[in-house]
């Protein structure tokens, strides 16, 4: 059994002949067929699991079509498949993987931990989280605890580091400790800041005698 095969092609398997203005003609079959028609040879491509397409597969098939690549992942296509050049906060085979920058925590003495992927910490007034983007994703923000600073929160702030202007009060001396402070108050006072005055008639009752 015979078939005339006109000239036009398909994606998958393709039967295909030399262009001419004439037409093959090929046995049914599944292996490479000889033609009639001027002596030329027809014969079959099976592109499927290639990677490639076309009458004689010859076009790379676009395994980056659809945008598989996420979190603003680039896709670089490759044959039977692509690869994902991921942003520095994420990872995986499509970049779908956060990177946990506060996994174990960097932000010390208790400080809190934020990553800058988080989208949540956007838009709430915080200076640090004003737009997100995919290519500021990376890293982490420390919201320290009270008593220390710096990026990691590492080091003490000095409360009585300015003497016009420290939390005592009523001539109290301020002591700086790592991560606290404490005031030395002067005779007559007491209280954290030395903010309340003792009454001395009360607490001691210096009189005697019913004085």
């Amino acid at each position: 059994m015979t078939q005339t095969l006109p000239k036009s092609f398909g994606r998958k398997v393709t039967n295909w002949c030399p262009p001419t203005e004439d037409s093959y003609t090929q046995e049914n079959s599944t292996t490479e067929q000889t033609s009639t028609a001027n002596s030329s040879v027809c014969f079959s491509c099976n592109c499927s699991d290639t990677g490639y397409f076309g009458d004689i597969c010859q076009f790379n098939v676009d395994d980056c079509v659809g945008d598989p690549c996420v979190n603003g992942g680039t896709c670089l296509d490759k044959v039977k498949g692509y690869i994902c050049n991921c942003l520095p906060a994420y990872r995986g085979p499509n970049c779908e993987t956060d990177i946990p920058d506060c996994d174990p925590s960097p932000c010390l003495y208790g400080s809190v931990c934020k990553e800058r992927s988080k989208q949540e910490y956007y838009g709430q007034g915080d200076d640090e989280f004003v737009n997100f983007t995919f290519a500021g994703a990376a890293g982490y923000v420390c919201e320290c605890a009270l008593g220390v600073k710096g990026v990691n929160c590492s080091e003490d702030i000095d409360e009585c580091e300015d003497p016009t202007n420290t939390p005592c009060q009523n001539g109290a001396t301020c002591v700086n400790s790592f991560q606290n402070y404490t005031c030395a108050c002067v005779p007559g006072y007491t209280g954290r800041h030395c903010e309340e005055e003792i009454n001395e008639c009360e607490t001691l009752q210096p009189c005697k005698n019913g004085g």
